[in-house]
């Protein structure tokens, strides 16, 4: 599969995953806490997130203007704007979007340093202890691992 620019509605259900599931948008980038509260600042990590997108294509069709770039989105202006949306996260679908965004933006020699990828790292792993499960589960191997696998030793 290619690479394509992202809708302006991913973006925001990533945004939005993340404050539904932590309550806050917050995260670590080299070394410095990242927090978005105001609806101007998540506006700001929206652009970003689709700006790094939009440079990841680029990088992997350098000879196509923005317009012709692949994309999901029919407004071809990229200007993201933040809106509030309430809804209960399915964390398996947040895993599955934010792996296809990460996907679209790793053409670029400047991903796995950016603010995008520790933001989407930052969201999968929100994600993952949602999962059903997760809290219950036991730190370290299960303490009934070794009775029901007595064979492996």
């Amino acid at each position: 599969m290619s690479a394509y620019i992202v809708s302006r509605e991913h973006i925001q259900y990533l945004i939005s995953s993340m404050e539904m599931m932590e309550g806050r948008i917050v995260f670590c980038h080299n070394g410095k806490i990242k927090e978005y509260e105001t609806p101007e600042e998540k506006t700001q990590l929206g652009q970003m997130l689709w700006d790094t997108n939009i440079v990841s294509v680029k990088t992997r069709y350098w000879d196509e203007t923005i317009q012709e770039l692949p994309s999901g989105e029919s407004d071809k202006r990229y200007k993201f704007k933040y809106r509030f949306v309430y809804f209960i996260p399915n964390p398996v679908q947040v895993i599955k979007s934010a792996q296809c965004y990460e996907y679209q933006c790793c053409e670029y020699i400047g991903w796995e340093d950016s603010e995008a990828k520790a933001f989407t790292d930052a969201l999968i792993h929100v994600a993952i202890s949602k999962l059903p499960g997760y809290r219950e589960a036991e730190w370290g191997c299960p303490k009934d691992f070794l009775k029901t696998n007595k064979e492996v030793i």
